[in-house]
Formats: structure tokens, C-alpha cells, sequence
């Protein structure tokens, strides 16, 4: 049978199943080359939770050095952040506005060395577009500006004077391809604020939402980008800390209800399988959610892990990588092009009249980006999709 992970991804998943369980490494492996086994997890932005790992272990000096050096930037980095983000929240409270922080911080709190998670960014949940505006104009006044022309139908990016991006987002997510989907997941928002809790993040105490909202959080934002042009491993190392610390079974309950009442519990499942499996995620973490799993679903965890080796961090590893379908008939290529025209209009994709002139701008610009800005077409777009959504047709998204 042909393996679909090389030696030097699997080395990287081993090397990082004993840095998430803060586990010392016994001996490096004699076949294994180290210099593309940090190249891969530097593509992945993981390089730096290898730090406690790879020290002393007679690792070549050369290949110690970028580490070393990676995992100096990231701590100064997580700092740099950290203390943006207490002073962000902080100015938004005085002024009576009211947000969350997702993932960045709030989810290193849950690592070993929360230092070394790298992080680019702050996001924000707000409870309305409205809150949002608003807060926008108070970050505007001290200094942070938009950084382009965004469409309103997820999260509104700044950037401070130092160049932080800050992401506001005003829902959970960008809309998906079922309607019933956005629907729940704009009511839930409201739940979000209602559960909260207080996390201490190195020496910093942020006010996240409660543990089974912070689930589905993490598992909405793997799905977002898998979606689209994919993710890397970094996400899965997040969602195996979470487990990996202690839950109450009123939380799991919570997430359960969650995936089951969105449509992702087939994602959930599948993300979790390939944790287990690749990043030893202990399964008596996550037996509730095994339990629960369909009997019928496929084994397609090496596929997966593959095809997120193979997107690195965000599908950032190659241009084709756009889309990804439920299915592979000709109403899903259908269903998708619509959903993109009411991404491109969100505003205007509301009105049916005018549905025959957004399709055509659709693809007019579906056209132009790909051919002349990215330099790829159309048809190695679809090829992409048609492989990633094989995968995806296991999971029974929004069903």
C-alpha cells in the first residue's frame, strides 16, 4: 500500500505530539532530514513549538540555530501581541464596547510554552455589525487604519501603527453554502457572549467565551479555511491542547449540541480522528465525541492529514487551491458558483432580480483574477475541488 505522508511529515507529527504533551524527545531518528522536517513545519508556522523539543538533542548546529532563532522571534512576537490585545479590549470597555478574544492568546493559554504558538494576529468577536463600526471609529482615533476595501459579511481588518492586523469580526464566520447553517450560526453568536469565563494567559487575564463555545469556535475557523483554500497543521495543534485539558461534561454536551445542530459533526469527527491518529491526541479525551460518531463513515485519516501537509498554512502552497465542493455533480459546481456571487455582493446577492447580471460579474472576475492576477485557469481551479470535495463528501457538511 502507498503512504501518502513522507518520512519527514511524519517525523514533524511525532515531534509534535510530544510538544503538545510536553514530552522530552529520547533520541533523534538516523533517517530522517532534519533541515526539510523544519522546513515543512515552518511552512505550517509550527517551527517554533519544536524549540523545547529539539534542544539538546545533538540536532545539527546549523539546523539548531533557525529553531533557536524562530522560537526568540515568536516569544517576542506572542508579547507584542499580548499586550496589544489587553490594550485594544481595554480601550473598547471604556468606551462601552463589548468583545471577545478569539483564538490568538486565549488559545496559547492552553499549550505547554503558550510563548511559542505563533500568532499574526488579533481577532475580536463583536455582538453586531453595528458594535463593530463602532468600534472601528474608537481604534480609528488612536491611529489604526483599514488596510483595504472589504465586503461586509464577515470581519472588517485594521492595522495598528506598527503594523498589527486586528480582524473585527462582526460573526462567527463567513457564510456558508446553507442557509439554514448562517441561520443557526447568527443566532448562537448571541450564546457566545451570555458564557463566558476568564483565562490567565502569560500573566494576562482575557474574558473568553466558556470551553464548549471556544470548541466550536476553533473547529468554525479549521472549517472556514478548509473550505476555501485549506489549512495547515498549526490548527490541528490547537484543537489538540484544547482536548487535551480538562472539560466538564456540561461543556462537551454543549459542543456536541453545537456540531450536531450546525451540520459539522462529521468534520469534527474527521479533524479529530487525524489528531489521533498523527498528533497522539488521547482518545479517552475525546471518547464522547467517538461515540457519537457514524458507524458508516470511512477511514480517510492519512488523505486528510495529506491534504493538509499539502495546503500548508491556509493553502498558501499553490494558487490552484481555491474551493472546495460537497459533492461532485454538476449541482455542486452550481451551488458553489452561486455562493461565491453572494460572497463577491453580499448586499446586493440579496435581491433575485438581479441575480443574472451578479452571476455573470461572478464569473467575469472568476476569469480575470485567476488568468490575469494568479496565472492559473479556470480548469486546474475545478480539478483542485473536485479531488479536495472526494474528501469532503465523507463528512456530510451542513446535513
Amino acid at each position: 500500500m502507498e503512504h501518502l505522508l513522507n518520512r519527514e511529515q511524519l517525523e514533524l507529527c511525532r515531534l509534535l505530539s510530544l510538544a503538545l504533551h510536553n514530552k522530552a524527545l529520547e533520541r533523534l531518528s538516523p533517517d530522517v532530514d532534519y533541515a526539510r522536517v523544519i522546513a515543512v513545519a515552518e511552512s505550517h508556522k509550527v517551527m517554533a513549538l519544536l524549540h523545547p523539543v529539539l534542544e539538546h538533542t545533538g540536532l545539527q548546529e546549523s539546523i539548531w540555530k533557525i529553531v533557536d532563532r524562530k522560537g526568540e522571534q515568536t516569544v517576542r512576537q506572542s508579547y507584542r501581541l499580548l499586550m496589544l490585545s489587553r490594550y485594544v479590549i481595554g480601550l473598547l470597555k471604556e468606551n462601552g464596547i463589548d468583545a471577545i478574544l478569539l483564538k490568538g492568546c486565549g488559545t496559547a493559554a492552553w499549550y505547554p510554552v503558550p510563548e511559542l504558538r505563533k500568532s499574526g494576529d488579533i481577532d475580536l468577536l463583536f455582538k453586531s455589525e453595528d458594535e463593530t463600526r463602532k468600534a472601528l471609529q474608537i481604534l480609528a482615533q488612536q491611529g489604526f487604519v483599514t488596510t483595504e476595501d472589504q465586503p461586509a459579511n464577515h470581519h472588517i481588518v485594521c492595522e495598528s501603527r506598527d503594523s498589527v492586523s486586528l480582524e473585527l469580526h462582526m460573526s462567527l464566520a463567513e457564510p456558508f453554502d446553507s442557509e439554514k447553517t448562517n441561520r443557526f450560526l447568527a443566532d448562537c453568536q448571541k450564546e457566545y457572549f451570555a458564557h463566558r469565563r476568564v483565562v490567565d494567559c502569560m500573566g494576562v487575564a482575557f474574558e473568553l467565551t466558556s470551553d464548549g463555545y471556544h470548541a466550536f469556535y476553533l473547529l468554525l475557523h479549521m472549517l472556514q479555511h478548509y473550505v476555501r483554500a485549506g489549512f495547515g497543521v498549526k490548527l490541528l495543534c490547537d484543537w489538540v491542547v484544547f482536548w487535551e485539558s480538562p472539560l466538564s461534561e456540561e461543556e462537551k454536551k454543549i459542543f456536541l449540541r453545537l456540531t450536531q445542530e450546525s451540520g459539522t459533526f462529521g468534520f469534527a469527527v474527521m479533524m479529530t480522528r487525524v489528531c489521533v491518529k498523527y498528533l497522539g491526541l488521547r482518545e479517552k479525551q475525546v471518547e464522547f465525541l467517538m461515540q457519537a460518531e457514524p458507524k458508516d463513515v470511512c477511514d480517510l485519516t492519512e488523505e486528510l492529514m495529506a491534504e493538509i501537509f499539502e495546503a500548508e498554512e491556509f493553502g498558501h502552497s499553490s494558487k490552484d487551491r481555491m474551493v472546495v465542493l460537497r459533492g461532485t455533480g454538476l449541482m455542486d459546481y452550481a451551488r458553489e458558483f452561486h455562493h461565491q456571487m453572494k460572497l463577491n455582493y453580499p448586499k446586493a446577492g440579496k435581491i433575485m432580480v438581479l441575480y443574472p447580471v451578479l452571476w455573470i460579474m461572478t464569473l467575469c472576475g472568476f476569469l480575470y483574477r485567476n488568468r490575469t492576477l494568479r496565472k492559473v485557469s479556470g480548469r486546474q481551479i475545478l480539478k483542485k475541488a473536485k479531488k479536495r470535495s472526494q474528501l469532503t463528501e465523507q463528512m456530510r457538511l451542513f446535513q
